[in-house]
């Protein structure tokens, strides 16, 4: 009884897979809009953002603060979609928001969070103390040796 329960659970899995994915595929697509994001750096480091939604060849307006600055222009596809990269100044922290307006679609606003610095604390390389460290296990390995063999000199003697 067990079995044929599993075998038809199996069957049914399979025929709702193979009838279910096609009629996914020929779903009708919704008409594209733009959609913003949220991204974190820190300060100095350059973000890029991926802009979708826009129409092929459609032209479009970035405004950003002053404390984010437009390393390059969007880079568009002939699809509507792109690329758009800024970087936050070294000294502003913060969030701040980025619109990029397009001329007939809309326009779609992203948030970039500009971390706090952290503090410069120097730095500290351990390299010396761990060829110490390796020279002071060697040295307690030789005389360890050696006081193997002053004992079985000893003991021989």
């Amino acid at each position: 009884m067990m079995k044929k329960l599993s075998v038809l659970a199996g069957t049914a899995l399979a025929v709702g897979l193979a009838l279910g994915a096609p009629a996914a595929a020929t779903a009708d697509p919704y008409a594209p809009t733009p959609g913003g994001g949220t991204a974190s750096v820190a300060p100095g480091s350059p973000v890029t953002f991926t802009v979708a939604g826009f129409l092929p060849n459609e032209s479009v307006v970035i405004s950003a603060p002053d404390a984010v600055s437009l390393a390059a222009s969007i880079n568009k596809t002939a699809s509507g979609t792109g690329t758009v990269t800024f970087t936050a100044s070294s000294a502003a922290a913060g969030t701040y928001s980025i619109t990029i307006t397009g001329a007939s679609s809309g326009a779609v606003t992203y948030q970039l969070v500009v971390d706090p610095a952290l503090a410069y604390t120097g730095s500290f390389d351990a390299t010396p103390y761990l060829w110490m460290a390796g020279g002071i296990v060697a040295l307690g390995a030789g005389a360890v040796i050696t006081a193997a063999a002053v004992r079985r000199q000893r003991v021989k003697a």
